[in-house]
Formats: C-alpha cells, structure tokens, sequence
C-alpha cells in the first residue's frame, strides 16, 4: 500500500503531521463556496412571478454570484429580499413613472407637502408637478429631474429622468451609472455603455443582474456582516436610502429566510 506524504512542519490541532490529501481537501474546501438558488426556492417568496423570469434571474446569480460575495445564506436572502422589493417582485426593472400627487410627501417627505397643506414653505407644492395641470397623477420627466437633479452626480439638465432607477437593485444617478459602467467594461464587454444608453441596466437580462451584484458588493454586503439590531433596516436604507416600502422589504426577507438557501449545485 502506497503511504501518503506528510507536509513537514504542518500538524492538526492534536500535533498530528497533516498529510497532502488533507491539505489539498482544505484548500478546496475554502475556496469553494457555492450559493445557488432555484426556481422552486424563489416561486415560495414569488409565487405570482413566471418561473421563466425566475429561472432567468436564478440562472445569472448562480454564474455571477460568487464573484460578488453572495456566498453565504444570509447575503443571499438579502439581496433576493431587497431586489423583490425594489422591482416589484422581479416583474418591472425601471423605476416606476407613474405617482400620484398624494404620494409626493410619503416618498420624498423632506421635498414635498403634503395635499392638505401644499403651500408650506420650505417645500414644494405637489400640485405644481400634475401631469397634466389639474391631473392627480405626477408627470414623471418633471418630478424626477426635481427629486433627483443636483445629487447623485446628477449635473446636466435632464439627468434626474435619464439616471432613475434601473436592474435588480435599481441603480440610481449618474455617478452610479459611471462606476457601474466602467466596471462593466472592464470586466464584461467594453462595447457595452449604460452612461449613453442607461436603459440597458432595465432591458439586458445580464446587466440588470450583474447590477445588482456590483451594487451589493459596493454597498451593502459589508452592512450585512456587521452584528446588531434592525439590520433588515439598515441594509435597506443602504439599498434604497430610506425606509420607503420597510414593511415589504422585512416582509420579503422573513419570506426569503424561511425558504432560500444556498445549493451547491443549481437545479432548475
């Protein structure tokens, strides 16, 4: 019978001499770390949602994922959770256009009044932006430019609009686009420009996901390793900069700790 070697100098927790097979299986063991999600995982937190637009989802995270540190459970579940809930269950990856007038102040409530009192000072009457005047729904070229315009890297006239929301996690403002953009480049196709044509972070399958991930690994997975309290709410606010739809977001991540969790293998 043929003897294995040992590696001189290493020994186990016992002073034991480790051989090359252990040695070998540890750094295999480390270095891979599969997380893959299924389509029959993601139809128990969306059941509503054709399993054709799962499947396409799932079948991106699996190929990308690891590259992006959604290696473990509970990155996963978040970033399942937080993209449900900015793309209304992975059905729609623009950001909506159309708000009603009355909604202004509960999603921008340091920028807007309210419909009973909108002429406060210091705010902006949400009257002024109905599409079109004396319509009760908001005209969406308009009030993103107002939200959106002066932050974000939003500097040219029109920017709000052309840099809303877009992909899984909803990249938002120039300056997203622009890192996102060259990141991209480098690392997928250099013929690719979401900066001229922005709506491809919506309408490219690939990208829209692969945004999601760059922005998880940018922003959020770091916040999602720190300990404490309310970290549903803190990884929101990272997502989206506040607490718009908090309950749905906590929601979708209860749904998604019951049901999802990493595979080491993907099964459709």
């Amino acid at each position: 019978m043929k003897s294995i070697p040992k590696v001189p100098g290493l020994v186990d927790q016992r002073g034991e001499p480790v051989d090359s097979v252990r040695v070998e299986e540890k750094i295999e063991e480390k270095e891979e770390k599969p997380c893959k999600t299924t389509v029959a995982d993601l139809q128990q937190v969306f059941p509503n949602t054709s399993s054709t637009q799962l499947k396409q989802v799932a079948d991106l995270i699996n190929r990308y994922g690891a590259d992006f540190g959604i290696d473990d459970d509970e990155t996963l579940r978040y970033l399942i959770a937080q993209a449900g809930a900015e793309t209304n269950n992975l059905t729609r990856f623009t950001e909506g256009t159309t708000f009603h007038l009355s909604r202004l102040n509960a999603v921008w409530r340091s920028r807007f009044n309210t419909m009973k009192n909108p002429t406060k000072p210091g705010r902006r009457n949400p009257y002024d932006f109905a599409k079109p005047k004396g319509s009760t729904i908001a005209d969406p070229v308009r009030l993103f430019n107002y939200v959106y315009g002066g932050r974000m890297g939003n500097n040219k006239t029109g920017d709000g609009y052309k840099y809303r929301g877009r992909g899984i996690i909803q990249i938002t403002g120039r300056e997203a686009y622009m890192k996102f953009n060259s990141f991209y480049r480098i690392h997928y196709d250099s013929t690719v420009d979401v900066v001229e044509n922005p709506d491809l972070v919506a309408t490219s399958s690939k990208v829209r996901v692969i945004s999601g991930l760059w922005y998880f690994k940018e922003r959020v997975n770091s916040v999602i390793k720190r300990q404490g309290k309310d970290k549903t709410d803190r990884v929101s606010k990272a997502v989206n900069g506040g607490r718009n739809g908090s309950q749905a977001r906590l929601t979708l991540y209860e749904k998604a700790a019951i049901n999802i969790q990493c595979h080491k293998s993907y099964k459709g």
